[in-house]
């Protein structure tokens, strides 16, 4: 037990720099761009970290060479590939979700849908999204503007702000107060019309 215990301590270096920053990476890039690991994704993360943990291992310890040979500065290895890991998990997690990657995959005339969840995909929440609500068995139609899509308990909740209400066409309210928002659960409703501020790029899509 003891001979075991002592190999797994022996090994920690490799289990670090083969492992974690690769664990890590996947980690802040399924945490950024809400990415949920199925079932059956879930029995690769092992081989897919290792393989993340090897590009992260060979780019910075050719950086770390580089700085070395210009400033003279020696970095520490596994902290740096740590650290290194968060840094570029975040970084590709951006860039997988931004306009520019979106541009280059229409450019290559790739018409896949790299958005695993309908809602990011469809709500363009820098320039703004307004959408008309019409719930199940209601006469009432809600208008405002997406200020959030949550997921809870396997069900999808909307959070409109600055919200105006219609009833068979005539307005109730005035949808002017921030701090008002009314929540909707997506089961109960009917149909939903969206509706894109004009500079918006996911309207011409």
């Amino acid at each position: 037990m003891g001979d075991i215990v002592k190999e797994l301590i022996n090994g920690l270096p490799q289990i670090v720099q083969f492992f974690v920053p690769g664990a890590i990476f996947l980690s802040v890039f399924y945490f950024i761009t809400y990415t949920k690991v199925k079932q059956d994704d879930s029995k690769y993360f092992i081989f897919k970290s290792i393989i993340a943990s090897y590009i992260i291992f060979s780019t910075t310890n050719f950086l770390s060479q580089l700085i070395f040979n210009i400033f003279k500065i020696h970095i520490l290895g596994s902290f740096y590939q740590l650290v290194s890991a968060i840094i570029i998990g975040y970084l590709v997690a951006k860039f997988y979700e931004s306009v520019l990657f979106d541009k280059i995959l229409k450019f290559l005339k790739i018409a896949r849908n790299i958005q695993s969840d309908f809602w990011k995909d469809v709500v363009d929440y820098k320039n703004g999204t307004y959408i008309k609500v019409f719930p199940k068995n209601d006469d009432k139609v809600y208008y405002g503007y997406v200020f959030k899509v949550e997921e809870s308990e396997g069900s999808r909740y909307i959070l409109l702000k600055d919200c105006d209400i219609f009833d068979n066409g005539n307005k109730l309210n005035n949808g002017n107060s921030e701090e008002a928002g009314v929540i909707f659960n997506t089961s109960d409703l009917s149909k939903i019309e969206i509706e894109y501020s004009p500079n918006s790029y996911k309207k011409s899509r």
